[in-house]
């Protein structure tokens, strides 16, 4: 059995939904390993009077806000050289993919109130596609169980679109995922390195549109090509286009079957 954890980053302009996938076995001793992380960050704070921090969060770290507040930047990287340490220990992958919002309500206006709705749905099956073509091709016994970051407003459209996928009888391996169940990172460690991956490549696709180096703690995660891997995609204009096509297509279909 497999485990992917599902997490999304973005702003106003970009929606990135990631998943970290390895075997629960893995996920096990990696819980373990990055809560020992975390424990003796935190032994070392209280002992120096310091509030301990309740989980890793990447944005806030990066930021230096919330619980990190006060922090200096040596220390964040330090903390993040110790779980990158996790992640070197534990075969994991990751797929992500970004879309441009303003592209998609272009090709969506209906979307415009609330356009990460639609997004969530139709990247998770993206996801799927991507675990299911890159990772369960490999073998022909696994199933893939996902654990999305509870999402106020978004859980119903990920469980659609969930089921959506494996009623698809055209989806080769939708027999291979038996599950999906929101979940807290209070509650779920692994989705705080999902949400590291998630924030990560967000933060790949908005240097493109900032013309920026690559971080230097993506690069560091990317080096890690003996227990890492892993796909960053930004789908464009004209491949939003053309879901738009085949959704009307499928729609003018059924119209005509029930006529």
């Amino acid at each position: 059995m497999l485990a992917a954890y599902v997490d999304e980053s973005g702003n106003s302009d970009l929606f990135t939904l990631s998943c970290l996938v390895a075997d629960y076995q893995a996920w096990l001793w990696f819980e373990l390993d990055w809560k020992q992380c975390l424990d003796e960050k935190n032994a070392q704070l209280l002992s120096t009077g310091r509030k301990p921090i309740s989980r890793y969060h990447a944005a806030d770290a990066s930021s230096r806000v919330g619980e990190f507040e006060g922090w200096l930047p040596q220390e964040v990287a330090e903390l993040f050289a110790k779980l990158l340490g996790v992640f070197r220990k534990h075969i994991t992958n990751t797929v992500a993919y970004t879309l441009n919002l303003a592209d998609f309500v272009a090709e969506f206006p209906n979307s415009a109130d609330d356009p990460k709705k639609p997004c969530y749905g139709l990247l998770l099956k993206y996801l799927m596609i991507e675990i299911g073509n890159n990772i369960l091709a490999r073998e022909n016994w696994q199933l893939v169980s996902i654990i999305h970051d509870r999402a106020k407003g978004y859980n119903q459209v990920l469980l659609d679109s969930f089921h959506s996928m494996v009623n698809d009888e055209t989806f080769r391996y939708r027999e291979r995922f038996s599950s999906i169940t929101p979940m807290s990172w209070e509650h779920c460690i692994p989705l705080q390195p999902a949400d590291i991956l998630a924030y990560e490549n967000f933060k790949e696709v908005e240097r493109h549109y900032q013309n920026r180096d690559r971080r230097k703690s993506l690069t560091a995660i990317l080096d890690l090509e003996s227990t890492f891997g892993g796909k960053c995609v930004e789908i464009p204009r004209q491949g939003i286009r053309e879901v738009k096509e085949m959704l009307d297509a499928a729609k003018k279909a059924k119209t005509y079957e029930s006529s």
